[in-house]
């Protein structure tokens, strides 16, 4: 079996387990931590640092963050993607019935 293809059954069975639950409250958080609310909390944490810190130190920070989103997204959507060419676990055929309120991402 090679790496990609056990990469993908791991990444199959994460994806069944963890849709499987069919938990209330969980599938509350996930909702919760996929929403635009969850940054509040990143936007205060920015914000107590910004106060406590000084404005030099969380300019600093802001680029840091600013520069890894840039380049964490530009390598995955650029090289990785590319190179892995494959679906996400929830447009997969045998994984759909999984899928909360038919939610399939991007």
């Amino acid at each position: 079996m090679s790496i990609i293809s056990q990469l993908q059954h791991l990444d199959e069975v994460a994806f069944s387990s963890l849709n499987g639950w069919h938990c209330g409250y969980a599938d509350s958080v996930m909702w919760l931590m996929t929403g635009k609310w969850a940054y509040v909390l990143m936007v205060l944490a920015f914000v107590y640092i910004a106060c406590r810190k000084g404005w030099k130190q969380f300019a600093l920070l802001v680029l840091a963050v600013a520069l890894t989103i840039t380049l964490s997204d530009q390598i995955s959507s650029s090289i990785i993607k590319p190179l892995v060419c494959r679906f996400r676990p929830s447009h997969t055929e045998h994984l759909m019935a999984y899928v909360l309120n038919d939610y399939r991402g991007g």
